[in-house]
């Protein structure tokens, strides 16, 4: 019987693509002013600082940490005019600004705290989701939420979703991880044995799993979530 639903965040709860996209660009306007440079030379810096970052730390929890994609950028113009931490706090409220949950969500929320004691895992900073769980008005609907910085392990890594079953009381045959993105969400859920829910939509709707990759349930809307539940606990009897 499930009885605990892990919940990745970004595009999983919300679309987000296009709040990105924006808290992106607003930034590197900001920067382009005043830098006094071209918009085209500080977004092109800012994506290789950026791409450096993630790349060399794949396992790191702090790569996900906008101050330091800015602070790399302006160490490559040779710079400390602008504080890097103005620059992160200014991208995370473009995206605050600009996000709303998942209106599919919404309508079986109810049912699903009704039934499920419901849990976020997240590769993001822990005060950075919280901020945004609470803009889109779902902060009080988790019992809790689990960051890649509570065990220094991001997704897929088994540790940060064992991390997860032992704080939510759980078993993973009492578990399911729902995500949109197989190579992170799946696969880790997959790693320790849970049930996972691929919500296939937005950027990894095309994405050509492997076998680790693969999820118990696929869903391309929310409202599809628990008679799917219901046909997987059936099909254990």
């Amino acid at each position: 019987m499930i009885k605990t639903l892990f919940f990745d965040v970004d595009g999983t709860l919300y679309d987000e693509t296009h709040a990105k996209i924006k808290a992106e660009l607003g930034v590197v306007q900001f920067m382009s002013t005043e830098l006094n440079k071209s918009f085209t030379e500080i977004y092109n810096t800012y994506l290789n600082a950026k791409h450096r970052i993630l790349k060399s730390s794949k396992s790191d929890p702090n790569r996900n940490n906008r101050e330091k994609w800015y602070e790399e950028t302006l160490k490559d113009f040779g710079t400390n005019k602008i504080n890097p931490k103005i620059l992160g706090d200014n991208y995370w409220e473009i995206i605050k600004d600009n996000i709303e949950p998942y209106y599919d969500f919404i309508c079986v929320l109810p049912d699903l705290t009704q039934k499920y004691d419901l849990y976020v895992i997240t590769d993001e900073l822990l005060e950075i989701q919280k901020e945004k769980l609470k803009q889109l008005g779902l902060l009080d609907s988790f019992k809790d939420i689990i960051s890649s910085t509570h065990v220094g392990a991001v997704k897929p890594n088994p540790e940060l979703f064992r991390y997860a079953l032992e704080i939510a009381h759980s078993t993973p045959n009492e578990s399911l991880m729902i995500g949109d993105n197989p190579a992170r969400d799946i696969k880790g859920g997959n790693s320790v044995g849970m049930g996972t829910v691929w919500l296939k939509r937005g950027k990894y709707y095309y994405y050509p799993q492997n076998e680790e990759e693969k999820p118990t349930i696929t869903i391309k809307n929310f409202t599809q979530l628990i008679q799917e539940i219901k046909g997987l606990e059936n099909n254990k009897r």
